[in-house]
């Protein structure tokens, strides 16, 4: 018995030697080569103008699709009003932003509609939709 137990406990640390390990390696690797991903884990529940019409919706829609088929890097190559981003202040938005971060990225569709969010590695966090352009101050 005192050898399964000592067995149990070394493969244990073996896992969690391997675990470290990795955690290490994925930290290391840039993500600007991965295709966007999205989140709305913690999408804002005050997001402005979410009665925007079946058309504006299907827009959106369109562009996350856009998005998803890009890498970081494309993204970041493109022009901030069209497939790119530009960086915002969190203490510029007027509703709660759950970042510990100062910046997050706002994206436009439809137009110059933007919407919100933080990058995650590979993810964009979205945290709001602002189709109504009253979530901060649009220079």
């Amino acid at each position: 018995m005192h050898k399964k137990l000592k067995s149990a406990s070394r493969q244990k640390d073996l896992e969690t030697k391997h675990t470290r390990k990795k955690l290490v390696v994925s930290e290391s690797i840039s993500t600007n080569s991965q295709k966007v991903v999205f989140s709305f884990e913690n999408f804002g529940e005050k997001s402005h103008g979410l009665d925007c019409d079946s058309e504006e919706f299907k827009n959106l829609i369109r562009h996350l699709k856009t998005l998803s088929k890009m890498s970081w890097q494309q993204v970041q190559e493109s022009d901030r009003h069209k497939l790119g981003s530009e960086e915002i202040n969190v203490s510029e938005i007027r509703e709660n932003v759950p970042t510990s971060k100062d910046k997050v990225l706002s994206f436009r569709y439809s137009g110059m509609k933007p919407f919100i969010g933080e990058r995650k590695n590979q993810v964009l966090d979205i945290y709001y939709i602002d189709p109504a352009f009253d979530l901060y101050d649009h220079d």
